[in-house]
């Protein structure tokens, strides 16, 4: 009998004619672990290709590898809540040699959830010439090569490249800008939340705003260890609980990833380091440097030639003006304007509503008209 920790996936019949499939895809390596509900494996019956998602959270374990034929109750994968499989859980023999797909096979096929990513994005079957079987992953890793290659060569494609990504992400911060950066992630389908990360106990276990607390931050590094996220973007937006957290991150191994909302408008010969947040309808202008871990809020405007540094935090509607210098932990809040090469200095605190029309000394607060 099957321990009930173990959750075995078997090859159903799918058609009265098909007593065989073939293997189109593996998405992940034996031991990662996979949240329910995630593809694992994706087969082709004589009529479609059929994606197996997971029954559980677990650790993924594979009997099949891609272009193995395999016979209708064959069990193919297994979800386990543990790191490791009974010895011979799979019974050996269940998979025949791997063969080639028939390559004059005249009927594309498309599985159901690279359907519903092609209607919605307008792609047809004339986008993806030379394939007989069509996967989400196919059509994703289709449309992200479209929009990088849609920027010409000066407009650092090394910059939407992050920003498009693929990755689980893991939020850090149960608070209400948590919801800021799941808008981001949910609006790309190279991103996924696997949850969020926050220190209160009375939040372990819980759903905020539709997504699950699965641990405390001085918890990462397990999880990471047991693969439960790729990356990390961190929801805390007070100082300087932000800068300290990243750094504390940075130390255990974990790569911060930029969010990017994708409405911003980043200018030509822009670098941007990372875990920064950039929020709806944004713009970076040409030639801006911006810094590391970084929390831009929508409608800011860093105009060209401007230089952020580290750990800074923005309110919606802060406007720069050209050649401005921003030193490292700096707090705006909103709607502020900021006159041309003027230069902000490191912890420094402008209050909303300001116009800065001269530089600013170091841990100086702005709270009228300077």
């Amino acid at each position: 009998m099957v321990e009930k920790s173990i959750f075995p996936i078997l090859v159903n019949k799918e058609n009265a004619s098909d007593d065989e499939y073939v293997i189109t895809e593996v998405t992940r390596k034996d031991g990662d672990y996979v949240k329910k509900g995630e593809t694992i494996v994706s087969y082709e019956s004589s009529k479609t290709v059929h994606e197996i998602e997971a029954p559980s959270d677990g650790y993924v374990f594979y009997n099949v590898s891609e272009g193995n034929n395999v016979s209708v109750g064959t069990c193919i994968v297994a979800i386990s809540l543990k790191k490791q499989l009974p010895n011979n859980f799979f019974l050996k023999g269940q998979t025949t040699d791997s063969k080639p797909l028939a390559k004059d096979n005249a009927k594309v096929r498309v599985s159901n959830a690279a359907k519903k990513i092609m209607e919605e994005y307008q792609l047809s079957i004339d986008d993806f010439v030379g394939f007989q079987i069509i996967s989400k992953q196919n059509v994703l890793d289709f449309i992200r090569k479209k929009e990088i290659n849609e920027h010409s060569k000066d407009r650092q494609p090394e910059i939407i490249k992050k920003s498009m990504s693929r990755g689980r992400i893991l939020i850090i911060g149960g608070g209400t800008a948590a919801t800021l950066l799941e808008d981001v992630i949910s609006q790309t389908p190279f991103f996924e939340c696997v949850g969020i990360c926050d220190d209160r106990h009375d939040l372990q276990g819980k759903s905020l705003w539709g997504m699950k607390v699965i641990g405390k931050i001085n918890e990462i590094k397990l999880l990471l260890q047991n693969n439960v996220f790729d990356s990390a973007a961190i929801a805390v937006t007070s100082l300087p609980a932000r800068k300290t957290i990243f750094e504390a991150l940075k130390k255990e191994g974990v790569r911060l990833v930029n969010l990017i909302d994708p409405s911003v408008r980043i200018g030509n010969n822009v670098s941007i380091g990372e875990g920064n947040i950039i929020l709806g309808q944004s713009r970076i202008g040409p030639h801006a440097q911006i810094g590391n871990n970084n929390f831009i809020s929508s409608y800011a405007n860093i105009e060209h030639h401007c230089i952020l540094g580290n750990h800074c935090t923005f309110g919606p509607g802060v406007l720069t003006s050209g050649g401005v210098t921003i030193g490292d932990s700096v707090k705006f809040g909103t709607g502020i304007f900021i006159e041309p090469s003027i230069e902000i200095g490191e912890g420094a605190t402008i209050a909303s509503g300001i116009t800065v029309t001269k530089s600013v000394e170091e841990n100086h607060i702005v709270k009228r008209k300077v």
